[in-house]
C-alpha cells in the first residue's frame, strides 16, 4: 500500500509541475497580447503618416491620410486576427496540458480494485445464462 500512496505523490508533483508550465505559457500569452494591441497601434499610425508624406509629396491634402490610415486599419485588424488565432492555439495546448495532468494525478490517485469477476462490465458467467 505504502506503493500506492508514493506513486500518488509522485503524480501531484508532475500535475504541479505541469501547472507552472501551463501558468506560465498563459502568462507569455497575456504579454504577447499587450504586444499585440502596440503592433495595432503602430500599424494605424504607420499608415497615416505614410498617407501623410504622399499628401506632402504629392499635394493631395487629406486623401492620402485618410487612405493610409484606412490601410493600416485594414493591416492592424489582419494581424490582431492572425495573432490572436496563434495565441489561442498557445491558451488551449496548455488547457490541454492542465486535463491530461490532472486525468493522470486522478487515476494514481485511485487505488486499483478489481471486482471477483475480473470486471465490472457486466461480462461475466451470470451474463452467458441471461443472454
Amino acid at each position: 500500500m505504502p506503493d500506492a500512496a508514493g506513486a500518488a505523490g509522485r503524480a501531484r508533483a508532475a500535475e504541479q509541475e505541469v501547472r507552472r508550465e501551463a501558468d506560465s505559457i498563459e502568462r507569455r500569452v497575456g504579454f504577447q497580447m499587450l504586444g499585440l494591441g502596440w503592433q495595432m497601434t503602430a500599424e494605424v499610425l504607420a499608415g497615416a503618416f505614410l498617407g501623410w508624406g504622399v499628401d506632402h509629396f504629392f499635394g493631395t491634402a487629406p486623401k492620402g491620410v485618410l487612405v493610409g490610415s484606412l490601410v493600416g486599419i485594414a493591416v492592424a485588424v489582419f494581424s490582431l486576427v492572425r495573432g490572436g488565432l496563434r495565441l489561442y492555439k498557445s491558451v488551449d495546448r496548455a488547457d490541454a496540458m492542465r486535463r491530461a495532468a490532472r486525468t493522470a494525478s486522478d487515476a494514481a490517485a485511485r487505488p486499483a480494485t478489481q471486482d471477483a469477476g475480473g470486471s465490472s462490465s457486466g461480462s461475466g458467467p451470470g451474463r452467458e445464462a441471461q443472454q
